[in-house]
């Protein structure tokens, strides 16, 4: 189910197996053990089995205990969580899962719950939450949790991992939260629905951190990598035309750069490829059009050449993608990111982004707060 105003994960799921169903809890008592590695554990796989404690015991009022893999008495029926020697005793390597990617498996007596690193652990006991046991977080203040008197699930064989690399929500919504006791809500919130960009600030090594921004901005960076102080008194050619003039770029009057110039590009390649040397744990690095309302990015003739062809939106993905070509031989693992906003909000008409791009749909100010299916800007998304 997707939910309005949220770029959500999507799951790339294996079905469940038949077969007899694992018994958690019953009447206010719990039937397994949350059995752990805790020298071998990073943060959040710590946090993964608090988590599934928690709620756990929200769901059936029963006390979930978390012991170490090593104390749990042979035959003790258990919720295996993180990189446990029981995991790897059924075959499963957690060190060959992406950093994402979480596995739940039930074996004799037992559910298995890992995941490559950072993330993929606390994937793993959300995924079991949300779409196993029916949990929802709708906002940082309503969440949905059944009460079970039984509390059991089926046969499970599941690998599985974001669709979308790059999860995120840009809102104004952070902490200190007004009037709410517990500050954490927001970053709570985000986390069990596996967002992971640097929006959510608070991301912190227990919930296994965002990705990492790398470069001058995470947006409206056009201007950070070809200043107009710098450039547009010798060279305004670099800068978006209008009305017959070059016009130089705040980076929020809506005035761009020259996407059909060379020199621009060229500019462009140099800056990013020295962000990365300055910024090498960087996951993405923005590219992105400046702030502003006007409908074009570029009114000279081959820019509006591309633009009538493919788009506005095919105008700025020719010239992004042209930078992500040119960085993956030397940093295969970094991505580029821009903005699908205002005048690029519309994809373009054929062109498809390298896979090295990441596209960040921004849909301005919409009718967000309330869902109107028969309204233009619903309608135009």
């Amino acid at each position: 189910m997707m939910r309005p105003g949220y770029i959500l994960a999507l799951a790339l799921v294996a079905g469940a197996s038949g077969g007899q169903e694992l018994r958690l809890a019953s009447e206010g008592k719990a039937h397994v053990r949350i059995a752990v590695n805790s020298a071998g554990a990073i943060p959040s796989e710590k946090t993964a089995a608090q988590e599934l404690a928690a709620y756990l015991g929200k769901m059936t009022a029963a006390k979930f205990e978390i012991v170490e893999e090593q104390d749990l008495p042979t035959g003790t029926a258990a919720v295996h969580v993180g990189h446990t020697a029981f995991a790897r005793g059924q075959g499963l390597d957690p060190t060959k899962l992406g950093a994402e990617e979480a596995v739940l498996r039930t074996v004799d007596k037992g559910l298995i719950l890992t995941g490559g690193r950072p993330r993929g652990t606390l994937y793993a006991v959300y995924e079991l939450l949300e779409n196993v046991l029916g949990c929802r977080w709708y906002t940082p203040w309503a969440e949905r949790v059944p009460r079970q008197a039984t509390c059991a699930v089926p046969r499970l064989d599941r690998r599985v991992k974001p669709a979308l690399m790059y999860r995120d929500h840009y809102t104004h919504l952070k902490d200190p939260l007004p009037g709410v006791a517990d500050q954490k809500a927001w970053m709570w919130f985000n986390v069990r629905n596996r967002m992971n960009a640097p929006s959510v600030r608070e991301l912190g090594d227990e919930v296994g951190g965002p990705l990492k921004r790398g470069g001058r901005g995470s947006s409206h960076s056009f201007v950070l990598y070809v200043p107009t102080a710098k450039h547009f008194e010798a060279h305004p050619e670099y800068f978006s035309e209008r009305k017959g003039k070059r016009v130089p770029a705040s980076g929020v009057d809506g005035n761009h750069l020259c996407l059909t110039n060379p020199e621009v590009l060229g500019l462009m390649i140099a800056g990013v490829r020295e962000d990365i040397k300055e910024r090498p744990d960087g996951h993405y690095y923005s590219v992105s059009i400046g702030d502003g309302g006007r409908n074009t990015i570029c009114d000279c003739g081959p820019c509006r050449t591309v633009a009538a062809a493919e788009g506005e939106s095919g105008l700025l993905l020719h010239f992004v993608n042209a930078v992500a070509d040119a960085i993956r031989p030397e940093h295969p693992d970094k991505f580029i990111l821009t903005l699908a906003y205002n005048p690029t909000a519309r994809p373009p008409k054929r062109l498809a982004a390298r896979d090295n791009v990441i596209i960040y749909l921004c849909c301005g100010l919409r009718s967000a707060a309330v869902y109107l299916p028969k309204g233009v800007e619903s309608q135009e998304m």
